[in-house]
């Protein structure tokens, strides 16, 4: 019998909820305790809220994944705002007054982060200041984009490769505007001249194929033979490992941390026999024979040749060591697992990325695959204190083999990102020692274990099947690890502060840079945000990040003059240790950040807005660069070109000639100052017509200007300087002069400013305005410009052929197209003759 036949009213349970709404969010115990429960107060919550679960449920209860773009982003805004606020909270005195004193090293300005980082960086939570929330992607009813957003590299040879979303390849590809056709079309050219630059150096990797067209050598038995001749002498090699693992280096090779340095002497000692009949003049013995034991562990030998690679041969390998090489990598039996076969994949693929990368890691991508199957079969991604317990005799000591799972797990994300490519490594097979294990490594990579935690979460929402990520949210959260695990922006952008930090944090920063420009132009590419805010903190980004590098490369060369002196001179003809180090700390940014930047440039060059003017009577503007956050008001596009030029002429361009020698001998300076020239003829170019155009719409209206009153946001306001606050040059600027009198933009004249900044504050800029209407710059077009420029403006007082006042929206329209129209035609006839008449050789000339 029902209720309702029985006169019984079947009522619905509602026992008032006692738990907070954090606990029953995360399922975490709560014990009740108010004003704050015990589990809020440990993570240091300045609140601890409870709530009625009777009441409506707000937008806040509400899953992401259930609402559409613009709330979700309402959410991840909100989400931000309250992290802020309850971060400014608990550092107050009056939150820190009653819990556990602060450590004294986050009194040091050098440090803004707000967590211990002496405690263990591995736990199975996250952060606080990250929301688990921006890692779900919303709409998973449908497929993800980025899915489509792909190129195929097409070789007139055969050769393909598919790049995905993330690679800078693929978003060039699918520029709009004519930006990326016209880089293809200058790029063609710069290919033939860098083809002959690598066959002078050497430099191809097709070299390595033709090794199977040699003909045996006449002069020895076995590859073996030759290479024992192409060795240093016995002792030299034992002074070469010792310097490999000296302490005063440790910052210069982050591989010699995968590495124990009694297991490599034991193996050199072992493998190694010296010629004890013929004595050498010095004394020192040549190397005889290599020895591999009965089951032909020749990987031992690799990994000491790897070593002696890096710290003697530098990019001059013999042939010998390439063939050995080459041997030891085509091996796939289940004959070669042996521990050493890591060590040497791990060293060979930092070789490679450091000696003979092509700006991305197109490279090392078979070379990455083939370090993680290996190291998954040999168990460590398990818990390397159970699998590998008492073994230490055989692999060496155990921080060591856990340090190199972690750098294999970086490099699986760093190339992944690079490529455009899902994540080899599932979540299954990180999850013993990223999670559940605590990381006992090396502490100084507790850092490098952060962010590729964060970053592999990123990247699995990119390349996620379903659903379209949250790009805003997920670069929010990159930016506040940066706040809250790295030192200040400052310190990383002048190569004296860098002395105060580790360098390996600079691998960190440019990594995290990384991730958020290409987050962000995802956003514009894919969901089409043309947000002007995430435009600005774009070219803020890119900035920053050129400053990194010249501070990173400068700060590099200081410790090769301090540590490698006798390198410095003119018949140089190897790579410096660190300033190679700098080319593995800053990876594939370079070309990522040139292209973003002059994309952006370019569009804003190209988009014709109401009272819209680029260059003609600026303010002054000062640029600082101690902060992640972009300033409020834009960038001007001529500050951010003047400053762009400045810093890329003082990395590109030393005026040291021993310094320059060094570089042009790194194919990866050649290759980066190669498509920075290119991609900045396609930006000097556009921008030449762009001011030619404002200069012939304002030259044409002439007294006609001033004919009548104008409203206060006429033309006549827009020529008039404006005299505020920015006018004074404070400590913390100093002023870079604007484009004048030079139709080149690469002619710009930049001036420091030689005050003395504060602490922890990195070199800002400003731009000071200096055109005067006598200033005019001239072009093949600029007659046809003329003609019509009075369509340029957006209210031209009267009508120049009737003496009407013109005002209509219509007009207005029109004349504003009509400009546009001249503009690109003139552009795009003036650009033909920039590809006929470009000699691709000038992109080399200080790199012969």
């Amino acid at each position: 019998m029902s209720d309702n036949s029985t006169g019984k009213i079947k009522r619905t349970r509602n026992k008032p909820v006692k738990s907070c709404s954090f606990c029953r969010h995360r399922k975490l115990k709560c014990d009740k305790k108010r004003p704050i429960c015990s589990s809020c107060k440990s993570r240091n919550l300045a609140t601890c809220v409870y709530t009625d679960t009777r009441r409506k449920p707000t937008i806040s209860d509400v899953v992401p994944t259930e609402l559409g773009l613009e709330q979700t982003r309402l959410i991840s805004k909100v989400n931000t705002l309250e992290r802020q606020v309850e971060e400014i909270t608990r550092r107050s005195p009056s939150s820190n007054s009653s819990t556990t004193p602060t450590p004294m090293y986050k009194n040091n300005p050098l440090f803004i982060a707000t967590v211990d980082q002496s405690a263990s960086m591995s736990t199975a939570t996250s952060p606080s200041y990250i929301d688990p929330n921006i890692f779900q992607n919303y709409d998973t009813d449908v497929p993800n984009p980025l899915n489509d957003y792909y190129v195929l590299q097409c070789k007139p040879s055969g050769r393909r490769i598919l790049y995905g979303a993330t690679s800078m390849r693929a978003s060039l590809s699918r520029h709009k505007f004519g930006f990326g056709e016209k880089y293809d079309q200058l790029w063609g050219k710069v290919k033939f001249e860098r083809n002959k630059w690598k066959q002078k150096h050497n430099m191809s990797s097709l070299q390595e194929l033709k090794y199977v067209e040699r003909p045996n050598d006449n002069i020895f038995n076995t590859i073996l033979d030759r290479l024992c001749f192409e060795l240093p002498p016995y002792n030299k090699c034992i002074e070469i490992i010792n310097l490999f693992f000296n302490p005063i280096f440790q910052d210069l090779h982050i591989v010699n941390s995968v590495l124990d340095k009694n297991k490599v002497i034991n193996d050199f000692y072992t493998c190694f026999i010296p010629d004890s009949e013929n004595i050498l003049p010095n004394g020192d013995r040549k190397i005889k024979t290599l020895l591999a034991g009965n089951k032909k562990n020749y990987y031992k030998v690799a990994v000491i040749v790897q070593i002696i690679t890096l710290r003697y041969y530098y990019q001059n390998c013999p042939e010998s060591v390439n063939i050995l090489n080459l041997y030891l990598l085509g091996e796939f039996s289940a004959k070669v697992f042996f521990i050493e076969r890591l060590q040497f994949l791990l060293l060979r693929c930092y070789y490679i990325r450091n000696y003979k990368t092509d700006c991305d890691d197109s490279n090392i991508i078979n070379m990455v695959s083939n370090l993680l199957s290996t190291a998954i079969t040999m168990g460590l991604d398990r818990n390397i204190d159970q699998v590998y317990k008492e073994q230490e005799n055989i692999v060496g000591n155990l921080r060591s083999l856990k340090n190199m799972w972690l750098i294999i797990q970086f490099l699986d994300l760093e190339s992944a990102l690079q490529t455009g490519r899902s994540l080899q490594l599932a979540n299954s097979e990180i999850d013993f020692q990223s999670d559940n294990q605590i990381f006992d490594g090396d502490t100084k990579l507790n850092k490098l274990m952060k962010i590729t935690k964060l970053g592999r979460r990123v990247l699995m929402c990119l390349t996620a099947r379903r659903g379209t990520p949250q790009f805003q949210g997920l670069s929010d959260c990159v930016m506040e690890f940066m706040e809250n695990e790295l030192p200040n922006i400052g310190f990383f952008t002048d190569a004296e502060r860098l002395k105060q930090i580790d360098i390996n944090d600079i691998r960190i920063v440019t990594f995290c840079l990384d991730m958020i420009l290409c987050l962000n132009k995802l956003n514009f590419g894919v969901i089409k945000d043309i947000d002007p805010k995430l435009r600005n903190l774009s070219v803020h980004l890119c900035l920053l990040s050129f400053h990194v590098f010249d501070a990173a490369t400068e700060r590099c060369f200081q410790l090769d003059k301090e540590y490698f002196p006798e390198m410095f001179n003119e018949n140089t003809s190897n790579l410096t240790p660190y300033f190679i180090q700098s080319i593995g700390l800053t990876g594939g940014l370079l070309p990522r950040i040139t292209y973003i930047f002059c994309s952006i440039m370019y569009y804003r060059l190209t988009l014709f807005m109401s009272k819209d003017f680029l260059f003609l009577n600026q303010p002054k503007y000062h640029w600082d660069a101690s902060s992640l956050r972009a300033p409020k008001e834009d960038i001007p596009i001529a500050a951010a070109l003047d400053i762009h030029i400045k810093l890329c002429s003082r990395w590109l361009s030393p005026t040291d000639p021993i310094k320059i020698k060094i570089m042009s001998n790194s194919y990866h300076f050649v290759i980066a100052n190669a498509i920075q020239k290119t991609f900045r003829k396609v930006l000097d170019k556009c921008a030449e017509y762009r001011k030619n155009a404002e200069e012939a719409w304002v030259a044409h209206l002439g007294d006609d200007l001033y004919a009548v009153d104008q409203p206060p946001n006429s033309m006549r306001n827009l020529l008039t300087p404006e005299v505020s606050n920015s006018d004074i040059i404070s400590r913390k600027s100093c002023p870079i002069s604007l484009l004048t009198n030079s139709k080149n933009m690469n002619s710009v004249a930049v001036q420091l400013d030689s005050e003395e900044l504060e602490p922890g504050m990195s070199q800002p800029y400003g731009v000071e305005n200096n055109y005067t209407d006598d200033d005019k710059t001239s072009s093949s077009s600029s007659d046809t410009l003329n003609t019509n420029a009075a369509y340029v403006t957006t209210a031209i007082p009267k009508n120049i052929d009737t003496g009407e006042k013109v005002t209509t929206e219509e007009k207005e329209a029109e004349m504003l197209q009509q400009i546009t129209d001249e503009f690109w035609s003139s552009y795009n006839t003036g650009w033909k003759e920039v590809v006929n008449n470009t000699n691709a050789h000038d992109f080399f000339s200080n790199c012969s």
